[in-house]
């Protein structure tokens, strides 16, 4: 008898929707929760992220294709359906995002790091400040 887990996890998103073909079902099929990390793209669906923003040191953003300039400026337009749709039922995007993913599936249960809970509340990102580097 084979044991299952009872949950998994892994990135998803609006942005990041691989797993709907085959891994979501198959959480559904089998009864196993599936639990989603960066459920705002690392930032990106937060609406608070601009061409202009650079990233270093151990910030993950300065190495996914999705922050690099060129992309930015080429998903602008799916970050301005996103204000707009946002904007339209008095939220904000990362609202709207949390809302999209909590309602595809009861099983999946999202967990947004403290900063993509502050850009949900609508609150300013707060930059890390790490005296030793």
């Amino acid at each position: 008898m084979a044991l299952l887990p009872k949950q998994i996890q892994s990135e998803y998103s609006i942005m990041e929707r691989m797993f709907e073909a085959d891994v979501i079902p198959a959480c559904e099929e089998l009864g196993i929760g599936f639990v989603p990390f960066s459920p705002l793209a690392s930032g990106f669906l937060s609406g608070k992220v601009t061409a202009n923003d650079t990233y270093s040191g151990d910030d993950v953003r300065r190495v996914i294709t999705r922050f690099d300039r060129d992309n930015l400026v080429k998903n602008q337009p799916l970050l301005d359906l996103l204000h707009a749709f946002a904007d339209e039922k008095g939220a904000t995007p990362a609202q709207v995002s949390l809302a999209w993913m909590l309602h595809k599936k009861p099983f999946i249960n999202p967990h947004p790091r403290l900063a993509q809970a502050r850009a949900y509340r609508g609150e300013p990102r707060r930059r890390r400040h790490r005296p030793d580097r």
